[in-house]
């Protein structure tokens, strides 16, 4: 799903370039390895390590304060601590393209953003 997503959000340059991980292991290899990104898109069902893990790990580090977060799931409610906080967007599964666009484009406003779909 990620990768088709990704492809869907390449004919935007706004939102390039985009990494793709394929588990919450990954995302997390990929944070420790110094990379910030200026977008995640993040699935809170992720295999290995679950996307609530790697949400508290995006919201502990300062390192990724400025990171706009855009979280799926079919849970699709905030935990009391990402309520409220700037540049977390909650856009709920099943979502059509066009409504996770606009998810996104609402979590990053103005700023140019590195995309990175976990």
């Amino acid at each position: 799903m990620a990768v088709l997503l990704a492809g869907e959000l390449t004919s935007d340059p706004a939102f390039n370039p985009i990494r793709v991980t394929s588990d919450g292991e990954q995302a997390l290899a990929l944070l420790e390895s110094g990379f910030v990104p200026g977008l995640v898109l993040l699935d809170l069902e992720l295999p290995k390590v679950n996307g609530r893990q790697v949400l508290n790990r995006l919201r502990e580090d300062p390192r990724f304060a400025d990171t706009a977060i855009v979280v799926t799931g079919s849970e699709g409610v905030p935990d009391a601590r990402g309520r409220g906080r700037l540049g977390e967007i909650w856009y709920p599964k099943p979502f059509k393209v066009d409504g996770l666009r606009s998810a996104i484009r609402a979590a990053i406003g103005p700023r140019h953003a590195e995309p990175c779909l976990f």
